[in-house]
């Protein structure tokens, strides 16, 4: 990083909070083409990770958004994993740069 301190603005963080104490935060932002591009996933209780996204797609759906698109850096300790559970809920592998490959759900 080369500040110390990096401010993006227009952002929706979403708190999952299932019974009274927080148990994660998303981050990310809705695109020109009416798609959510998912930035940061924060589990507290990896128990809870996967109630937590399938909350984030429901909430997805009911705001209209089209699709829900996000990026796993490649050399991530635990790329395969969380790749394995991007297609266990139904995300599709899209495409790749030189970092990441980048995974989507219609919506």
């Amino acid at each position: 990083m080369v500040r110390e301190l990096y401010i993006v603005e227009n952002r929706i963080v979403v708190t999952y909070q299932p019974e009274g104490w927080p148990a994660g935060v998303l981050t990310g932002f809705v695109n020109a083409a009416g798609g959510f591009v998912l930035e940061h996933v924060i589990s507290l209780n990896p128990t809870m990770l996967i109630p937590m996204l399938t909350a984030a797609i429901e909430e997805a759906t009911n705001r209209h958004y089209r699709y829900i698109r996000f990026g796993i850096p490649r050399d991530f300790p635990i790329f395969k994993k969380l790749e394995m559970l991007a297609l266990r809920l139904n995300f599709k592998f899209r495409d790749a740069d030189s970092f990441q490959n980048w995974y989507m759900r219609e919506l």
